[in-house]
């Protein structure tokens, strides 16, 4: 696979992906669940990754996940920056080039919405650490000038805003 794909996934995974370490039922392994209509995400895991990719209903949804027991796995990931409970400890990882593992970030936790008044907005989430290092990554590769504050959300998840402009650079 080529590496554009790896940092697209690895951004990905770094949104919605989750290490399970040491628990009864899951011992060094990981997961992705997302919409079902998105499955085509988690079947590029189970190309690169190996593992198991399954539906999973409930009462109000349902889910594609995608499931990996792997102890040399999951110590990649971990040597890629990943935790278990992330949500506490996500950190950018130092990379060569950001592009793809921000696409890949941002189909995980990011949005584009329009506000109240008609114009486009980006609204991204993940801890305040990873979100500050990203503002400097938007700075250096899109426009040094760009200015956004980070916003309190909910407990450990912040969020940082685009607006139309910084979002229009941000697509280019």
């Amino acid at each position: 696979m080529e590496d554009k794909n790896i940092r697209y996934l690895q951004g990905f995974f770094y949104a919605d992906g989750c290490l399970h370490s040491k628990t009864k039922k899951h011992k060094h392994s990981l997961s992705v669940t997302i919409s079902q209509k998105d499955q085509y995400i988690i079947e590029e895991f189970q190309k690169t990754f190996g593992g198991h990719a399954y539906s999973v209903k409930n009462s109000e949804k349902e889910y594609y996940r995608w499931y990996l027991s792997s102890s040399d796995t999951y110590k990649d990931f971990e040597k890629m920056g990943l935790t278990p409970r992330k949500t506490l400890t996500l950190k950018m990882p130092k990379l060569s080039s950001y592009k793809d593992f921000i696409r890949g970030y941002f189909d995980g936790d990011g949005s584009i919405y329009k506000s109240g008044y008609g114009t486009i907005k980006v609204e991204v989430l993940g801890t305040k650490v990873f979100l500050e290092r990203m503002i400097e990554i938007f700075k250096k590769e899109i426009d040094e000038s760009m200015q956004t504050k980070i916003y309190n959300g909910n407990g450990n998840v912040f969020k940082i805003q685009l607006n139309q402009t910084q979002s229009l650079l941000l697509y280019r």
